[in-house]
């Protein structure tokens, strides 16, 4: 509760010099609320580029600077013998937990943790790079003693915050290990290529035209990797196998989505293997507006329902089992280390739909032997390249 009050204060203080300040617009509001029942965009994304530029990655636009709203909750808990001397934990997220998609995955992971280890925990969402370690140093100034970010796009802020405030622990995410970190860190590698993998197998089982397409938000190294391990996996079930693949320049934007579809559909692909987040909203139009079936993949959450007859399977990643170990660890007293996010490791398909029996056994299949290390996909992360 004196957290809640810490905060509570910090809110009026926070208002009071927003009223005062001469660009009130740089500012970020705050709003505390008691969460009374659990209810994922991954980053604050950049202006879209050109989407009908398919076969080339894209340059990365400078990042935007506007300042959004910040909602921060938190919530109580009982102790519990599972807590130990676990600490209370605070996390930023760089999207709404509306979004059904990243950032709600990770609020649902707050809530289990707060109801199963007896913690209080509280999260700010839609927190800009550029307001992350402001929002941070609040939590730890009101007695959070382990602050998690989630995204990679907060992984200096969270190394170079750790140095300063070594008696907090903070929990980062990234494409993998790390060369060096602090020793009040934990390091969650979320590894996409090798479900990539898997999707690429699905792709080119699935396909009817012989032409498949990886489409991506930003081009960064994770999805690049995802491409590429895409590629490898359709070419493993046909070699002659046309791929395509297109970066629109931000994972959320539904229109700049649609787009890429559309011209990815123009050039005959008939599976779109995706790496954004909300914009599958726009891509599912142009699946559902095609003259003929155009399947599709997702993210995060099983996202059937948005073209249930063109749906195919979504990498499922489970962020509350990994976050409960990470915890369980500090709570014993192992204060940093990594975990890795991958099939067999927090990584799941959903169910495979809208293919044969056979198919879907082979899918499988290709996830037990990715998962169990007897196929094995070497990053490529620098560049796209159809192979």
């Amino acid at each position: 509760m004196m957290k809640r009050l810490l905060l509570s204060l910090g809110v009026v203080l926070g208002l009071l010099l927003t009223a005062c300040a001469p660009d009130p617009a740089a500012r970020t509001d705050r709003e505390t609320t008691e969460v009374t029942e659990a209810t994922d965009p991954e980053a604050t994304e950049p202006e879209a580029t050109d989407p009908a530029e398919t076969g080339t990655a894209t340059e990365v636009p400078a990042a935007t600077e506007e300042t959004p709203v910040t909602d921060t909750e938190t919530q109580d808990a009982t102790p519990t013998d599972d807590a130990g001397d676990l600490a209370d934990l605070a996390m930023v997220l760089p999207g709404t937990i509306q979004d059904a998609d990243y950032n709600a995955v990770a609020h649902e992971a707050l809530q289990t943790i707060a109801e199963e280890r007896g913690i209080e925990t509280a999260f700010s969402e839609s927190v800009a790079v550029v307001d992350a370690e402001r929002v941070a140093r609040e939590y730890i100034d009101s007695g959070f003693g382990i602050v998690a970010f989630h995204g990679g796009q907060y992984l200096t802020i969270g190394l170079e915050l750790a140095e300063e405030f070594p008696d907090t622990q903070f929990i980062v995410e990234s494409s993998g290990e790390l060369d060096s970190q602090p020793e009040n860190v934990w390091n969650i590698g979320r590894l996409f290529y090798p479900g990539y993998y898997v999707l690429g197998v699905l792709a080119a089982e699935a396909t009817t035209t012989g032409t498949v397409a990886f489409l991506g938000g930003i081009d960064i190294p994770d999805y690049k990797a995802g491409a590429n391990a895409m590629f490898e996996g359709a070419r493993s079930v046909d070699p002659e196998v046309e791929l395509l693949f297109t970066f629109t320049g931000d994972q959320n934007d539904a229109v700049a989505g649609r787009q890429a579809a559309e011209a990815l559909i123009n050039q005959g692909a008939d599976v779109l293997v995706l790496g954004v987040n909300n914009a599958i909203y726009g891509v599912a139009e142009a699946a559902t507006s095609a003259a003929d079936p155009v399947l599709v993949t997702s993210l995060y959450t099983d996202k059937r329902s948005l073209a249930e007859e063109l749906f195919l399977t979504s990498m499922i990643f489970d962020f509350t089992g990994t976050y409960l170990e990470v915890l369980d660890e500090i709570a014993a007293g192992t204060t940093t280390g990594y975990i890795e996010m991958r099939p067999g490791s927090g990584v799941t398909l959903s169910e495979v739909y809208n293919v044969s029996d056979e198919v879907r056994s082979e899918v499988e299949s290709a996830f037990a032997a990715v998962a169990e290390g007897t196929v094995e996909i070497e990053p490529q992360a620098d560049e796209v390249t159809v192979p």
